[in-house]
C-alpha cells in the first residue's frame, strides 16, 4: 500500500483543476510503475476542500513586523553585530534569524531600504508558539533600539508603544488557538 499527497493550499492560493490532473497523471505514472492499481479521489470535492481550507488558513495567516529607527545610517557589519547580540545567525544575503532548538525559524532580522531601519518579521503560521517568538522578536526589536538610541517603529514609521505590542501579541495568541 503506497499512500501520496498532494497539498491543498499554499500562500499561492488553493489547488487548482490543472494542478490537481497533474497531481492525477503523477499518481498513475507512479502506479504503472509499480504495476499497481491507483485510485485518486474525484476532482470536484478535492478542489472545493482545497477552496475551503485556503479561505480558512488566509483567515488566520499572518506575518507581523517591528522596524527599529536609528538615529544614524545603518550598515552591513551594525546588522551583524545586533545580531550576534540578539542571538540571530546568518541565513545569506544579510538576513538573520533567531532559531528554535530544533533549527525553526522563530523570527527574521535584516536591513530595510531605508538607511536607518532594521525590520524584524514573525511569519505567525510557521513560528512555533511553545517557543514564544512574538515575545522573543519583542525583546530583541527592544535590546536593538537600546543598541542604536532609535525607536520601535510600524512599517509606516509610527511609534509603537508598549501598549500596541502587547494588543498584537494577545492577537497573535487568538489566531495560534484558531490555527
Amino acid at each position: 500500500l503506497v499512500r501520496v499527497g498532494v497539498l491543498l493550499a499554499n500562500r499561492n492560493g488553493p489547488l487548482n483543476a490543472m494542478e490537481f490532473s497533474d497531481f492525477a497523471a503523477g499518481v498513475q505514472s507512479l502506479a504503472d510503475q509499480l504495476s499497481a492499481l491507483a485510485t485518486p479521489p474525484e476532482m470536484g470535492p478535492m478542489l472545493a476542500r482545497a477552496r475551503e481550507l485556503d479561505e480558512i488558513c488566509a483567515s488566520l495567516d499572518a506575518q507581523l513586523g517591528i522596524g527599529v529607527e536609528a538615529a544614524e545610517p545603518l550598515g552591513v557589519s551594525d546588522l551583524a553585530g545586533l545580531a550576534r547580540e540578539c542571538a540571530c545567525v546568518e541565513r545569506g544575503n544579510n538576513r538573520h534569524a533567531r532559531l528554535g532548538p530544533h533549527g525553526e525559524v522563530l523570527f527574521s532580522l535584516a536591513l530595510t531600504d531605508a538607511p536607518n531601519r532594521l525590520s524584524l518579521l514573525l511569519d505567525v503560521p510557521r513560528a512555533p508558539a511553545e517557543h514564544s517568538p512574538w515575545a522573543e522578536m519583542v525583546a530583541c526589536a527592544h535590546l536593538c533600539a537600546q543598541r542604536l538610541g532609535g525607536r520601535l517603529v510600524d512599517d509606516a514609521g509610527r511609534p509603537l508603544t508598549d501598549a500596541a505590542l502587547e494588543r498584537i501579541g494577545q492577537q497573535i495568541s487568538t489566531r495560534k488557538e484558531r490555527l
